[in-house]
């Protein structure tokens, strides 16, 4: 019997602090082994899409989105449900197996009019919005693996039914002052309190406190004194789930994202474009997260170990047997991307780019002999063009 999805809702009471950009980042290591779903419920600043410009969207002409199933819905919320695939967008490229993503609603010069004029109060006295809300769940954890809802900010008319009425699992993201702490705690009680309250069965709600953006280099000081006040603030929620063999200090050590200058302008994909081991990016801790979530916060023991140096050296030499029995030379460029496709699962010409600094003419060339060897293939062609291990190289996973 398939195992009902998990609905996760990612929440930050104040902005600036990267959650929808860890939300996605965390969604697409999920979508390479799972089906994923990915929803914008910030209705009143929606744009999570432009964390997916380097995919394809398949999306249809003028594409509704979740505004327009809730509005619809107020008029007849029990038969909207026979058919919300219409307003679903699938998203292919970089590796993903099944990602799929509802916006937050037909964005034109009526949308913001629309949210402004829409009475929650209404919908759920009047129009039997927790019916809906309850079937709308059922449905998505029948057909997904993990569905991800993206949150407003603060306190909203939507801020409950993100954070108690869908969830499985709540994920608080904070940042290192006390409006960020003590506003993170505050929803948590209100979620843990509305929770008991619904009229519907549900389980225990899992409440997953991560820091985020923390500078762990500079104010090194700095951040093990607030990784201690973390700790103490938000240690009932961890020891819900935690073993008694992990301390609260030792998983915040692991999951903390840390601040990166270079992933503060745009919206660009950490696990696209940096390794998943290198403790030094917002990607290995993102992959930390995520294979949390994975084994449904169980067998944290094996998950938490760090990298060991010596499976790097393994590979290293692995990698140089392996070479060696075929006479094939790589330069330095090469083997870096050789080691990110084995760590990454895909390697981008973007990525080769920006991390050697060299010219497209030398990265399709480094790439072409890569390709010659047999040590990469080729998947997708124009934008979307991306390289996985080729017949050699998998000879080494």
């Amino acid at each position: 019997m398939k195992k009902n999805g998990t609905i996760i809702t990612f929440y930050s009471f104040k902005g600036g602090v990267g959650r929808s950009m860890s939300m996605v980042n965390i969604a697409i290591l999920l979508a390479r082994k799972h089906k994923v779903l990915i929803i914008d419920f910030d209705l009143e600043a929606p744009g999570l899409e432009n964390f997916l410009t380097d995919f394809q969207i398949h999306a249809r002409k003028n594409q509704e989105g979740l505004m327009d199933i809730i509005e619809n819905a107020s008029q007849n919320p029990i038969n909207e449900l026979r058919n919300f695939h219409p307003f679903i967008q699938r998203i292919t490229g970089h590796a993903v197996k099944s990602l799929h993503f509802i916006n937050s609603g037909k964005v034109d010069q009526y949308y913001s009019n629309r949210v402004q004029r829409f009475n929650w109060t209404d919908f759920f006295l009047e129009n039997r919005g927790g019916v809906f809300f309850e079937n709308f769940r059922e449905k998505l954890k029948e057909e997904y693996d993990y569905i991800f809802i993206d949150s407003r900010t603060g306190y909203s008319d939507t801020s409950g039914i993100c954070t108690y009425l869908l969830p499985d699992v709540l994920v608080l993201l904070f940042s290192s002052n006390e409006q960020s702490v003590h506003g993170s705690i505050d929803v948590a009680e209100k979620a843990q309190s509305g929770r008991q309250k619904l009229s519907f069965d549900r389980m225990p709600l899992t409440i997953f406190p991560i820091p985020s953006r923390i500078d762990k280099t500079e104010e090194y000081q700095e951040s093990k004194k607030w990784n201690t006040k973390f700790a103490n603030s938000f240690a009932k929620y961890y020891t819900n789930w935690l073993p008694k063999s992990i301390t609260t200090e030792r998983i915040l050590d692991e999951i903390t994202i840390p601040y990166v200058a270079y992933y503060s302008f745009g919206e660009k994909l950490p696990v696209i474009e940096d390794s998943l081991t290198k403790k030094e990016s917002p990607a290995f801790y993102y992959s930390q997260i995520a294979r949390i979530i994975e084994n449904d916060f169980r067998n944290l023991e094996d998950i938490l170990v760090s990298m060991d140096v010596v499976g790097t050296i393994s590979f290293d030499t692995r990698l140089y047997e392996l070479l060696k029995s075929k006479t094939l030379t790589l330069n330095d460029r090469q083997i870096g991307i050789v080691k990110q496709v084995i760590q990454n699962n895909q390697v981008t010409n973007k990525w080769c780019r920006e991390s050697f600094k060299v010219v497209n003419d030398t990265v399709n060339r480094d790439l072409n002999q890569l390709l010659e060897m047999s040590l990469l293939q080729r998947e997708a062609y124009g934008r979307a063009t991306r390289y996985v291990a080729g017949d050699l190289l998998k000879l080494l996973k």
